[in-house]
């Protein structure tokens, strides 16, 4: 019987060392890449992905990882690049007037001061109710209302009411921190005809003798009821992901009665969208996208559109984009074109999305050299802080870096997580349980036999 248990606990260490070996990750990714060292110290590290790893990893990352020249893995997490679509906006403040003096050459010279608070200024404006000028205005600033140095030169503002409605009372200019502004009007006072003409006529001897026109010239000077300064912001209008052009992979054109489809492959770049390139015109199709990973079996992907090209009497509409947002093998493009003759496509320019594993920068990774490890079976997704660390950090610097060729990893063991059992829960479950019920019947049966030993004494 002691002999049977002990069989039984070596037997339970084995499998333990075996299970305990299923759950190292160190020897279980197939190839890896070198990363470059940064060329400077930023906050975050961004290691772009390209399509050797996108070709050999599962859908969602799982088997990805960092690790350093001593195969410590770091965390990190995935993010798509994001490009912001923005729009300049100008806030306009009153700014005091200190000082104002005519200059000779018909000048007018005025100093305005700016809040106390340290801002940068992007423009001044005007405001004026005159009409119907045009005016040179030459700006300099100065901390101190001593030294004077120029912001810009013979800017026009002007006032075309007469003409057309058109106007401009602003300058705008570099942003400049100075706490004064002197402006410089050039033709500040302009001679202007009265629209009304006298006429004198004299007689003599009963007859016209001559006749006088007399025209009234009246001066008209910039009437200026404020001065302001504008702050410049920008605005996000929208977000969109950042996208790279992808080789397309076997495009193919299938003519089926009332359809066309069209397929091609990739390397399983995360694609955002394919534009199609054909030489038909005025038409507007339906489409749907279907997927595979074997281009044998096909699934939708519930991403379904309109083709359009409209170029008649005078309207223009092209769109001939199909929107995609996820990686696969393959694709089909199925373009109903119902009784319609079938469009004459030419190919295809795929755009993926840009992919990258954000990392902080500490002063290990810097000095460190990084690689990525990648293409592994049955690994879980790794459980790292790094995204909420990461999220609190408002606008890090950072440096991004390719990764180098793809290498085969030497020390790669594949086949202990090939046998999916031993990554099954309910597996691991059983087998929990099995080892606390030896455990208490290894126990009860010690028990009775001290038990048994002390009654006999």
């Amino acid at each position: 019987m002691k002999r049977r248990i002990n069989y039984l606990l070596m037997a339970l260490f084995a499998f333990l060392t075996v299970t305990a070996y299923a759950l190292n990750l160190s020897e279980e990714f197939r190839y890896f890449k070198p990363v470059p060292k940064a060329k400077e110290t930023t906050d975050v590290l961004r290691i772009i992905l390209d399509s050797d790893i996108y070709d050999s990893t599962s859908i969602g990352y799982r088997d990805v990882r960092i690790s350093d020249s001593k195969g410590t893995e770091l965390p990190f997490i995935i993010k798509t690049d994001v490009a912001n679509e923005t729009q300049t906006e100008y806030a306009y403040s009153p700014a005091k007037i200190t000082s104002l003096k005519k200059l000779d050459d018909n000048r007018l010279e005025i100093c305005i001061e700016i809040p106390a608070e340290k801002q940068i200024v992007s423009g001044l404006t005007i405001r004026t109710p005159s009409k119907n000028f045009e005016k040179q205005v030459t700006v300099e600033g100065s901390s101190d209302m001593s030294l004077w140095k120029p912001v810009c030169q013979e800017q026009a503002i002007f006032d075309y009411s007469e003409v057309t409605p058109l106007s401009n009372s602003t300058i705008k200019f570099d942003g400049s921190q100075a706490r004064y502004f002197r402006l410089t009007i050039a033709n500040f006072k302009e001679n202007r005809q009265s629209p009304r003409t006298e006429l004198i006529n004299e007689k003599r001897q009963g007859g016209d003798f001559s006749r006088i026109e007399k025209m009234s010239i009246s001066s008209e000077h910039l009437k200026i009821d404020e001065i302001g300064f504008l702050t410049k912001s920008d605005k996000i209008i929208r977000s969109k992901s950042r996208t790279n052009e992808t080789p397309v992979i076997g495009f193919a054109v299938n003519e089926i009665k009332g359809k066309t489809e069209i397929t091609f492959s990739t390397r399983r770049e995360p694609l955002g969208s394919v534009k199609l390139e054909t030489g038909s015109i005025n038409f507007t199709r339906n489409y749907s996208v279907s997927i595979s990973e074997d281009g044998k079996v096909w699934q939708p992907a519930g991403m379904d559109g309109k083709l359009t090209s409209i170029d008649i009497a005078g309207y223009k509409e092209l769109d001939l984009s199909v929107s995609l947002g996820f990686r696969s093998k393959f694709y089909r493009i199925t373009i109903i074109n119902g009784d319609a003759p079938p469009l004459k496509f030419t190919g295809a320019k795929a755009y993926g999305i840009v992919t990258f594993l954000e990392m902080i920068n500490s002063k290990d990774s810097t000095m460190d050299s990084l690689s990525v490890y990648y293409c592994g079976k049955e690994i879980p997704a790794p459980s790292y802080d790094t995204y909420e660390i990461l999220s609190k950090l408002k606008n890090p610097t950072f440096s991004e870096l390719k990764p180098g060729p793809q290498e085969i990893n030497p020390a790669y063991k594949p086949g202990l997580r090939d046998a999916s059992f031993l990554n099954n829960k309910t597996f691991f479950t059983a087998v929990i349980v099995a080892m606390v019920l030896l455990l208490s019947w290894i126990l009860i049966k010690s028990f009775r036999k001290i038990e048994s030993m002390n009654s006999d004494q």
